[in-house]
């Protein structure tokens, strides 16, 4: 009986230090709505705004430069290049405020791109709307990790359509790298503006203490079968 409570005693504090870290050691979440920076768009940054001239940023992109209301979209505000719709902002006419992609004539796009700050695991999350009510053509989309050729995900949105959540989990990223989400137009640009979410999970790694408890556990669990 006192073996069976010793072990019960152990098995009980070593399940209170996982429930402890699972409660404490969750991963970091970066979210591109919630962290849109007004004031800063540069290489250096977590979440930066661009276009490129084709689907693949990983050939070549260029962060706008400007950052202001943008010409042509009713009041909207965002990162630019004094092209008539061409940006990554705000839109503040829905409700709540939702982050807006604009393309360009094709081939050029509009996108959002992380630049990851840890090396690990990180689950993404993203949806698309397109905003262009009973006009446009609707958008591209792709979803992009730097040094990798083929999408991680890729589609159509139609006009006045949506996406719905997509999840790419299990990600592997190092330091530096990027991940990009692109909007492009699917025929003619104009009324192209897209709702986006995009948010990027971290998967924290085990825990040390928890692995050391587990051990322990495991210790204390021969023990009492040799005695």
């Amino acid at each position: 009986m006192f073996r069976n409570r010793y072990l019960c005693v152990a098995l009980a504090a070593v399940m209170s230090l996982a429930i402890d870290i699972s409660t404490t050691q969750a991963g970091l979440v970066w979210d591109a709505l919630d962290d849109f920076s007004t004031t800063s768009n540069t290489s250096s940054d977590t979440w930066q705004y661009f276009f490129n001239d084709g689907s693949n940023p990983n050939t070549n992109y260029s962060l706008f430069p400007n950052y202001g209301e943008v010409s042509g979209t009713g009041g909207m505000v965002g990162w630019h290049r004094d092209l008539n719709g061409h940006f990554v902002g705000l839109n503040s006419i829905t409700t709540p405020t939702e982050l807006v992609l604009h393309p360009y004539i094709f081939p050029t796009t509009a996108g959002v791109a992380w630049k990851s700050p840890i090396t690990g695991t990180v689950d993404i999350e993203f949806s698309l709307t397109d905003r262009g009510l009973d006009w446009g053509d609707g958008v591209t989309y792709r979803l992009y990790k730097s040094g990798v050729d083929t999408a991680l995900s890729s589609g159509t949105v139609v006009n006045g359509g949506a996406t719905g959540t997509i999840s790419v989990d299990d990600v592997s990223v190092s330091s530096d790298d990027m991940l990009y989400l692109v909007v492009g137009p699917n025929g003619d640009p104009a009324w192209d503006s897209t709702g986006a979410s995009f948010t990027i999970s971290e998967i924290p790694e085990p825990s040390t203490a928890l692995l050391f408890g587990s051990g322990l556990l495991s210790l204390v669990f021969v023990a009492w079968r040799r005695r």
